[in-house]
């Protein structure tokens, strides 16, 4: 299975719509936004600024959303314009998503998680399984079970290779996230993470009085800027990403458009 960055810094360009907190919370966290302003369907286009077709916008993805505000597909396109991904969800009453599957256009494979919580809305276990369109039987390549202490999160057991991922409360808002060599991966507050360190590089994260991302900076691990976000809302929904390189100059524009129920 590939690796699943929608769930983590994909939410940093065009799909930070709803899968915003860690996957511990699996929660679909704007289905009221979405469901009170009637939202349909998201379509981003992107624009770089710095190439010779800087006018030119380029069709990213489009979100699909039932009348309860859930996201129920993501469709991601490529350069040429052809579909990458396709990706859909399922939810149980508590808006909670019970399975995504991925349809990768480029090898015609098909990836599923599925999700399974106990009584009271904890995620207990997640299962990735994998198979080619044109084979029958899906493979099972991991679960993660997830145990809790003192009503928070508290390690993550992947079946592969047998690794644990560990989570350290340290007041009652902030939680600490360690991988199974104890190095430090990121700092979550009220289940949004806000800082993240990843490939040599760490990113800090600044939200609104919604919870909402307002902007991204990311620094090498010896301090030196590599590229800031910048996002824009109105009324609650994103209608912009500002993408800057190390010396602030846009380079990138995503913009937003939503379509709505009558």
């Amino acid at each position: 299975m590939r690796p699943k960055i929608l769930i983590i810094i994909l939410c940093i360009t065009s799909n930070f719509y709803a899968q915003e907190k860690d996957f511990y919370v699996t929660d679909n966290s704007y289905h009221n936004l979405y469901k009170t302003n009637n939202v349909k369907t998201i379509t981003t286009y992107n624009t770089n600024t710095l190439s010779d077709y800087s006018d030119e916008r380029v069709l990213e993805s489009v979100v699909q959303i039932d009348r309860e505000g859930n996201i129920i597909k993501e469709v991601e396109y490529g350069e040429n314009g052809e579909i990458d991904i396709e990706i859909s969800h399922t939810y149980n009453n508590n808006h909670q998503i019970q399975q995504t599957d991925w349809l990768w256009h480029d090898d015609n494979s098909l990836d599923i998680t599925t999700y399974t919580y106990s009584k009271n809305g904890r995620l207990k276990k997640s299962c990735d399984y994998y198979k080619k369109i044109n084979t029958q039987n899906f493979v099972l390549e991991n679960c993660d079970s997830y145990s809790y202490k003192k009503n928070s999160i508290d390690k993550v057991k992947s079946s592969k290779n047998n690794t644990i991922t560990y989570y350290f409360k340290k007041n009652d808002s902030i939680i600490s996230k360690y991988n199974s060599e104890n190095k430090f991966v990121s700092n979550y507050i009220n289940g949004n993470i806000v800082l993240l360190h990843l490939n040599n590089s760490i990113s800090t994260f600044y939200r609104n009085s919604l919870n909402q991302t307002t902007k991204i900076i990311t620094r090498d691990i010896e301090g030196y800027l590599v590229e800031t976000y910048e996002f824009e809302y109105n009324v609650g929904l994103l209608n912009k990403i500002l993408k800057m390189n190390n010396v602030g100059a846009v380079h990138e524009i995503s913009k937003i458009e939503y379509e709505y129920y009558h």
